[in-house]
């Protein structure tokens, strides 16, 4: 295109823009022989782009109409430039430069033909509807929601003059449900008015009320009984107010009635088993009571007096959760909640008598419902198991303690089977070779018994004294006797005593405690405690090291002993220092175990307020570690 031409559309964009005031307003001038668009600033301004931002192409627009609505737009816009439609009017979402949607609506018009009547220039103006469309999608769900609220209320709702009649002027269909007439034989009391289906005795009363209200600019809100077309007598509540002007002159009256029959029939039936509730309640011995919806007391029976101590009419209106023991408290909301879905339950909680002391109570929770399944009250009946409770402990405690006891035993025997005997008759049966036939071996052979033996002796003795010592832990004739002291030294006495059997295996046993690192402990379980460690991460090492390191931690020392031995099987962690489970496994050089030593470094630094744990990982190590309180 020439300038003269594009100096023409130029022209003839700006005098669009200049019709056009409106900031919502943007025009668009499509010239269709070289398919270029012309945009003013307003157009730009809309969309959210800087004048002139993206090139001035018929696909620059396209590719900005939103993908469901681009075959519509192309082929309204077909049907214009081929003379099916007059006018080019359509509505469609058009993504801004921030990539939000913006719901635009587009006219346009042919303002140039060739000789032939071929369109050559189409212009128009687009505008933002977003907020429009906004308002008319929000109007259309509101008014979808209160159609279907009309249509599901248990009532009907109505727009009335204020008159004896109570003339009316709107009634939802509802109407007929509730009292058998259809909404137009009420509008302008075309067959009936309102009042006439209200039994006589409530007329004159309700419109006194409705005028009282009415001065106060208050809702009013009444029962009263109504006679269907059927003849049936039906309760119904009213909630209403005026309608007033902003001269404080009133309109209308407008309102809902609900059917509220069954609710009273039950308020009835209520009334009475009451009565016959407070003649058992008075006389039990269990606290019974009765609780609104929230849970706040209606009624108490007099025993809270005797059990709780409390004056049981005090209690009414109160919150039993003011009285519940704080840890209990979050279990009792849970049961709350499953009552309120309609559950029977039973809850164990305790409870503060007016001593302060606390005591455990069984409640029996059971909900009372309306003729529409809604909770209106619910019944409980507690009573006092502070004995039960302390006995069911007891009767854990030695439950607990009696397979303790048994595992000990069986662990005893155990070791006496097996870890004492085998050992103790391969000693026998090696000094009876050496004892009868010393002449038969070489020197050789003598040297591999003898050293059998005293191997064998070794893990007898170590054996024996972890046995000793955990059967005196075991009947409390251990003496505890704590003191300050490094558990450096200990160690080291330890590496020196194990030295000769750590070579033996080419395992380096390497110290990084910190001599100042003082703990406050009985000696001499530590220094068991130690050797067994050791001894283990000996016992499954071969050619690696053994590290001893100790940091400070808050007001305890933490020590750690950590080998580069096999490591343990992640489902064999939890088997560690229990006395039940009974778990041993082979060393390096298949030295045998018994799982004691691990049991009683447990027993010992837990004797001395510590911790002990493992971290372990097959084929890397493991690593024990312990916490003993600091000087």
């Amino acid at each position: 295109m020439g300038n003269k031409a594009y100096d023409i559309l130029q022209k003839n964009k700006d005098y669009l823009s200049k019709i056009i005031f409106d900031e919502n307003y943007g025009t668009w001038d499509w010239d269709l022989k070289t398919n270029r668009v012309f945009f003013d600033s307003s157009f730009y301004k809309i969309v959210g782009y800087d004048i002139d931002e993206f090139p001035h192409r018929l696909e620059e627009f396209q590719n900005r109409v939103h993908p469901d609505d681009f075959n519509m737009v192309m082929e309204q816009t077909q049907k214009h430039l081929s003379g099916k439609i007059n006018r080019f009017n359509v509505k469609f979402r058009f993504k801004k430069k921030n990539n939000d949607w913006l719901w635009v609506l587009e006219r346009g018009i042919i303002v140039e033909r060739d000789n032939n009547g071929i369109p050559q220039r189409f212009s128009g103006t687009l505008t933002d509807i977003t907020k429009r469309k906004q308002i008319a999608e929000n109007l259309k769900a509101q008014n979808f929601k209160y159609c279907a609220l009309l249509q599901n209320l248990d009532g009907m709702v109505y727009h009335c003059k204020n008159d004896n009649h109570w003339t009316m002027e709107f009634i939802s269909d509802s109407c007929f449900n509730l009292t058998g007439y259809k909404p137009e034989e009420f509008i302008q009391n075309k067959k009936l008015s309102y009042n006439d289906i209200i039994l006589p005795q409530y007329q004159n009363y309700l419109w006194k009320t409705w005028q009282k209200q009415l001065k106060k600019h208050e809702v009013l809100e009444y029962e009263y009984e109504i006679k269907t077309a059927s003849g049936e007598i039906k309760w119904v509540l009213e909630k209403g107010c005026g309608i007033f002007n902003e001269n404080n002159d009133l309109l209308y009256l407008e309102g809902f009635i609900s059917d509220i029959t069954k609710h009273k029939k039950a308020e009835n039936k209520l009334k009475e088993s009451e009565a016959k509730f407070r003649l058992i309640t008075e006389n039990s011995k269990d606290v019974i009571c009765i609780h609104y919806p929230n849970g706040k007391y209606k009624y108490v029976s007099p025993s809270c007096k005797r059990i709780l101590g409390y004056d049981n009419v005090k209690l009414i209106g109160t919150n039993p959760f003011e009285l519940i023991h704080p840890d209990d408290i979050d279990n009792l909301i849970k049961t709350r909640g499953e009552v309120k879905k309609g559950a029977d339950l039973i809850s164990t909680f305790r409870i503060r008598k007016k001593t302060g002391e606390y005591i455990w109570s069984e409640s029996v929770n059971q909900p009372i419902n309306n003729a529409a399944g809604n909770i209106i009250y619910s019944i409980s009946s507690s009573r006092d198991i502070t004995e039960r409770v302390k006995t069911r402990e007891i009767l854990k405690k030695n439950e607990e303690r009696l397979k303790e006891l048994n595992a000990t035993k069986d662990k005893f025997f155990s070791i006496i089977a097996h870890d004492l005997i085998n050992p103790m008759g391969n000693i026998l049966n090696l000094s009876e070779l050496l004892s009868e036939k010393f002449s038969d071996y070489n020197d050789e052979q003598k040297n591999e018994f003898i050293k059998n033996i005293n191997e064998t002796s070794k893990h007898t003795y170590n054996l024996l004294l972890n046995l000793l010592e955990w059967s005196r832990t075991q009947t409390n004739r251990i003496k505890f006797a704590p003191q300050i002291f490094s558990i450096d030294e200990i160690v080291i006495n330890n590496f020196d005593l194990m030295k000769s059997v750590a070579e033996a295996k080419n395992i380096s046993l390497i110290s990084n405690l910190n001599p100042d690192h003082k703990i406050f402990a009985d000696k001499n379980m530590i220094t068991t405690v130690m050797r067994n460690l050791i001894s283990n991460a000996i016992k499954f090492n071969q050619n690696g090291k053994i590290t001893i390191s100790s940091f400070k931690e808050d007001e305890n020392i933490k020590i750690s002993v950590i080998d580069t031995g096999l490591g343990i099987k992640k489902e064999n962690l939890n088997k560690l220092f229990r006395i039940e489970e009974n778990f041993s496994t082979k060393g390096t050089s298949g030295e045998k175990g018994t799982g004691l030593g691990l049991i009683l470094c447990k027993e010992f630094v837990e004797k001395n307020s510590g911790k002990i744990w493992v971290e372990s990982e097959v084929g890397k190590g493991s690593k024990f570690i312990i916490t003993l309180k600091k000087k």
